[in-house]
Formats: structure tokens, C-alpha cells, sequence
């Protein structure tokens, strides 16, 4: 049985805002206990995660992305945020200011999948950049003054950034980065 590659739909980063990140990373106290902390070039915002895919469905895939009607926006990247039990949090990641903009991709998309057939997550849609996964030291749990430090810290490099691309992402989980685009959509209205 052949086994076919995982792919995803998102949103790269621009290399300022990856450095930023990555410097925030790099300021976590080892207290913060976490098996994968996110490759430089592989941070970025999901769209939607697709699974494995044969021929026919990318091809299927691509058409329709050639099609999304969303001309270019601006997103800003704001706090820190966790997912999971707030003293071993399952994931560490950067938010985004709400954005409209966003959303509607993310709809057009999931719309466009639902026509394909594809099964889709039905949890609301939690933009995110995750920077760590998998708490690793079921004794220590989260120190949260240092995870306010931390918010603070991000706060203070709240940046913006222009999203004039979406890109289909083949995942490669043995190799480090994990990701590299696939195929590149620009956005045009």
C-alpha cells in the first residue's frame, strides 16, 4: 500500500516576523517544559490541515485555490497564548488580532473542501503560530509569572505583516524543517 504525504493550506511568515519569534523562543526559561519547540522556518498560521492527498485531490486542490477571491490583507500579531491545562499547557503559541480578512479565507476554503468532500474540523477557527508543542516534565507545571513575563514580551513586538500569498504545505516529519510550500496561490480580488 503506497503511503501518500500529508499536506496542509497556510499562511507563511515573513522572515522579520520568524526572527522575531524565534528570539522570544529562544528567551523561554527552561522551565518551560516543552518536547518541540517550532523550527524557525517552519513557524507559520494554519488554515486548515488536510491529511494525506493523492494525485487527483491536489490537482483538485490547486484548482480551486487558483480560484479564491481575497485580495491581499494585513494581519498583526499580539499576545501568547496557551491551548490545553494551564499547568502543562499542550501548546504555546503567538495570537492575531481578530481579522476579518482572515476568516473570510478561511471560509472560502472551507467551503471549497466541503464541495471536494473533504472532512473538515467543525471547531471554530483559532488562528494561531505555534511556537512549542507537547509538555514535556509531567513533575513541573507552568510558572505563570513567568508566562506573564512572556506575554509582555510578545506584546512589546506586536508587529504587522502583509498576507499576499497562501501556500499548499507537504509536511516531511523525519526532516527538520518539517515543512516546505508545495504550491504557492497569490491573492488577487
Amino acid at each position: 500500500m503506497e503511503i501518500l504525504a500529508h499536506y496542509f493550506i497556510g499562511i507563511d511568515l515573513p522572515n522579520h516576523v520568524k526572527q522575531s519569534l524565534n528570539d522570544v523562543q529562544r528567551k523561554f526559561p527552561t522551565s518551560f517544559s516543552y518536547r518541540q519547540w517550532t523550527h524557525k522556518s517552519d513557524l507559520h498560521i494554519t488554515l486548515t490541515f488536510l491529511g494525506e492527498l493523492d494525485d487527483k485531490q491536489l490537482t483538485y486542490i490547486e484548482y480551486y485555490l487558483n480560484k479564491l477571491k481575497k485580495r491581499p490583507f494585513f494581519l498583526t500579531m499580539d499576545q501568547l497564548g496557551i491551548f490545553g491545562n494551564h499547568e502543562k499547557p499542550r501548546v504555546l503559541w503567538a495570537g492575531l488580532k481578530h481579522s476579518h480578512d482572515l476568516h473570510e479565507i478561511y471560509r472560502q476554503i472551507s467551503s471549497m473542501l466541503t464541495q471536494m468532500e473533504f472532512s473538515i474540523d467543525t471547531r471554530p477557527y483559532r488562528p494561531h503560530i505555534t511556537l512549542a508543542k507537547k509538555w514535556n516534565d509531567p513533575s513541573n507545571n507552568l510558572d505563570s509569572k513567568q508566562f506573564e513575563m512572556m506575554q509582555k514580551n510578545v506584546q512589546s513586538i506586536a508587529t504587522s505583516f502583509e498576507v499576499d500569498t497562501i501556500h499548499l504545505f507537504k509536511i516531511f516529519p523525519q526532516q527538520m524543517p518539517k515543512y516546505q510550500k508545495y504550491r504557492s496561490f497569490p491573492l488577487r480580488g
